[in-house]
């Protein structure tokens, strides 16, 4: 069972690696562009983004989960380095959903840079967070 779990939390992780950088993508392709074109890829944004909520709390549940499972005695410092990381990727996807959202309600086009800059401490910080964690249970 642990071996699925893992299995699992890190395939969630992958996938929240990929719709980060098709995201962070998708702002630099949008930077400039009007009518349809800006209207659609706002739509695949929206989209990736509302997949990205159900994405991020999976791999919280599942991280957790393997903690339970594996027990907490002996965490080292490079896990207390990838939760920081952790951290700053959730915190970074609540700020570019909650941007992209202000975007959409004012209709201010200027956003789409700060949004850009979330996602890209979404996208790093995932990596980063990966990175430390094969450092932590090695």
């Amino acid at each position: 069972m642990q071996t699925f779990m893992l299995i699992m939390h890190l395939a969630f992780m992958g996938l929240g690696i990929g719709m980060s950088c098709s995201n962070f993508v998708n702002t630099r392709l949008a930077a400039g562009k009007t009518g349809d074109i800006a209207k659609g890829l706002a739509l695949q944004r929206r989209q990736i983004a509302s997949i990205g909520d159900s994405v991020i709390a999976a791999i919280w549940l599942s991280g957790f989960i393997l903690l339970q499972m594996r027990g907490w005695e002996g965490l080292n410092g490079w896990f207390t380095a990838k939760m920081v990381f952790v951290v700053a990727l959730t915190v970074s996807h609540i700020m570019a959903r909650r941007t992209g959202a202000e975007m959409m309600r004012t209709g201010n086009g200027a956003l789409l840079s700060r949004v850009s800059m979330y996602i890209a401490g979404v996208w790093v910080s995932a990596l980063i967070a990966l990175a430390l964690a094969v450092l932590a249970f090695e």
